[in-house]
């Protein structure tokens, strides 16, 4: 489930938008960590092979990503990926909210969304609040959120709801 996440998000930077900006999106929805980061911190080898074993459906891995491990950059192991690393942090500046595009996280977190849905609907999970469990204590899901399935479920009636008032 993490891994469609965190190529989300670094599609997103090979489309453009800055580590940074991703990882304020991700950690103003209430994630602990941006993902960029957090593919620094794993490692941009572990993350690229893992990527590959664990989402074999997408093609290629970013270009950039993959460039770094060439580079011989693999992130916080090496002190420097996506980010310089200086003692044991990332070296980021400051993003402004008025910085993070509408509709970022959201768009960053729909894949993990749609592969706990899968994990439900085959089986792998008993029900949607195992998953929403697993997915809180297994990858750090935002846990106020009440878990992917939950915020989804929750996003969307209070869209409804906002729609249905406006009409």
């Amino acid at each position: 489930m993490l891994a469609p996440y965190l190529i989300s998000a670094l599609q997103c930077v090979e489309a453009g938008t800055a580590p940074e900006v991703v990882d304020a999106a991700l950690e103003a929805f209430g994630m602990p960590m941006g993902p960029i980061e957090l593919v620094d911190t794993v490692g941009l080898d572990v993350a690229l092979l893992a990527g590959q074993q664990l989402v074999p459906d997408e093609p290629t891995p970013p270009r950039r990503l993959q460039q770094l491990v060439q580079e011989g950059k693999l992130g916080k192991k090496t002190g420097e990926g996506y980010y310089r690393w200086e003692k044991g942090k990332a070296v980021k500046r400051t993003v402004k909210p008025s910085e993070i595009p509408e509709g970022l996280a959201e768009r960053i977190i729909a894949p993990l969304i749609a592969a706990t849905e899968r994990c439900v609907a085959e089986g792998v999970v008993a029900d949607a609040d195992l998953a929403d469990a697993g997915v809180i204590f297994g990858t750090g899901f935002a846990p106020f959120r009440g878990g992917p399935l939950h915020w989804r479920n929750t996003e969307n009636t209070e869209n409804r709801e906002t729609q249905a008032r406006s009409a």
